[in-house]
């Protein structure tokens, strides 16, 4: 860790999605839902999902070749389906460029790059297959692998099922060293048979714990784990994304036998949703009316990863918020009283912010480095639209920890009226903030120029 004031902090919430969930699987109070996918569409939302395409068995030997066609996974009724079928199927596996013949196709999903999280509460409502050989899942890995190859990173199992045992539901976590060295944690429950009906099946995910839960009774927890690669609570302290797949056969379960006559097989989802534990509210006790200036240190409320990512876990100034682990400072800069300090690349604050009438803003940060300077993005986003705006800026080096310049953002942000998040992401080298402005442009009136 460098010795000179910069900023440490984490990632998680990509975009938030605020809405109410009501009828089956509705949201605890004090949950926030921040993306969600309600399968209301004509086909599976690329926004949403990556289908992953190979016939390279999972590691366990599986049997399935996994395809991005319809006939394997669609949307239909308000429902995703993935079916896993008997047939021969030749294709060149995408992962290696060879040619290969699977007796059985399915379908893998992923919302890696776009849903991904550092904890929450994880929910699926869905209905699952079974017979001999059937292996679906609803499960999550590392998106950035920062600890190192599987399990080194991690991977939670939010539920797996042995077709040939659908009254067993069976929740795992992976984590250790790096094949083979991978080690496990896992429970079972019996319950009803899975696969006559949907049921909900969830994880909520903390700092050093995580329980599971089916149907909202809490049936594992865990809190003990380890990495190779780093401390506790790694590996499950970095961002995470969901899978969804049927499998067929493997190491984990029997194989179908010779000739099975109770293929296709389906899982069908009726929902997925992460929410946000806790509750992220403004610093000031109301959002920051644009156009106006934001003071860095006034960071909204509502902890780790969820209204800041700190990576060090604690505070290294000797500024105000001494309880929150972003590192804030006493600043000599006119005007102001602490900036926020020991900025690190990846690390994040978000604020809460209201625009009362479309605008065209201009962005200005006042910054400080004595290592060279570096770059940061600044996020507005929306609650409900997931609309995005933004711009990159430049930090110089300035010559001292407390030797501020002001610099522009890279470009305007055409931001309508409404209620937004706006997250500084800071993306490399070493600088202190100590506010941040978005201003309309000289002659403009509510976004309108006079002439």
């Amino acid at each position: 860790m460098s010795t000179s004031p910069g900023h440490r902090l984490r990632s998680l919430l990509p975009a938030l999605v605020a809405a109410l969930c009501t009828g089956a699987g509705a949201i605890e109070p004090g949950l926030e839902i921040v993306w969600r996918d309600e399968f209301g569409g004509a086909s599976i939302n690329t926004a949403n999902w990556t289908h992953e395409v190979n016939a390279w068995g999972g590691g366990n030997n599986e049997l399935q070749y996994y395809t991005a066609r319809t006939l394997n996974s669609f949307v239909s009724g308000g429902n995703l389906t993935i079916r896993a079928r008997k047939e021969p199927y030749t294709e060149i596996d995408p992962s290696d460029g060879v040619e290969k013949t699977r007796q059985y196709t399915s379908a893998r999903l992923n919302s890696r790059f776009k849903g991904d999280w550092t904890y929450g509460r994880m929910e699926v409502r869905a209905k699952l297959p079974s017979g001999q050989g059937l292996w679906p899942a609803i499960w999550m890995l590392p998106s950035d692998y920062e600890y190192g190859g599987w399990a080194a990173s991690g991977e939670i199992d939010i539920l797996e099922l042995r077709g040939e045992t659908p009254t067993e539901a069976i929740f795992s976590l992976h984590y250790g060293a790096p094949y083979p060295g991978n080690v496990y944690s896992s429970g079972s429950i019996s319950t009803v048979d899975l696969s006559q009906d949907f049921h909900v099946y969830a994880v909520e995910w903390e700092e050093g714990r995580i329980r599971w839960f089916l149907d909202g009774e809490l049936v594992q927890t865990r809190t003990s784990w380890w990495s190779s690669a780093g401390a506790y609570p790694a590996p499950f302290n970095k961002r995470f994304h969901l899978l969804l797949n049927v499998a067929v056969g493997g190491n984990f379960l029997m194989n179908p036998p010779e000739n099975p006559d109770y293929f296709p097989q389906e899982m069908v989802v009726d929902w997925v949703r992460v929410s946000q534990i806790g509750q992220q509210r403004p610093y000031l006790g109301a959002p920051v009316e644009l156009p106006g200036r934001i003071e860095a240190e006034h960071f909204d409320l509502g902890g780790q990863g969820y209204a800041y990512n700190d990576t060090t876990g604690a505070n290294l100034g000797d500024g105000e918020r001494p309880e929150e682990s972003v590192d804030l400072e006493v600043t000599s800069d006119p005007g102001s009283s602490g900036n926020l300090g020991f900025v690190q690349p990846g690390e994040w604050v978000e604020y809460s912010v209201t625009v009362p009438a479309d605008g065209s803003f201009t962005s200005s940060f006042r910054t400080a480095s004595a290592a060279g300077g570096g770059t940061a993005t600044l996020r507005v986003r929306s609650p409900l639209s997931r609309a995005e705006y933004t711009t990159g800026v430049t930090i110089p080096s300035t010559g001292g920890w407390q030797t501020w310049t002001t610099v522009e953002g890279d470009s305007p942000l055409e931001i309508p009226a409404g209620d937004y998040i706006a997250r500084l992401e800071f993306l490399t080298g070493e600088f202190n903030v100590n506010w941040f402005e978005l201003a309309l442009p000289a002659g403009a009136v509510d976004g309108w120029f006079l002439y």
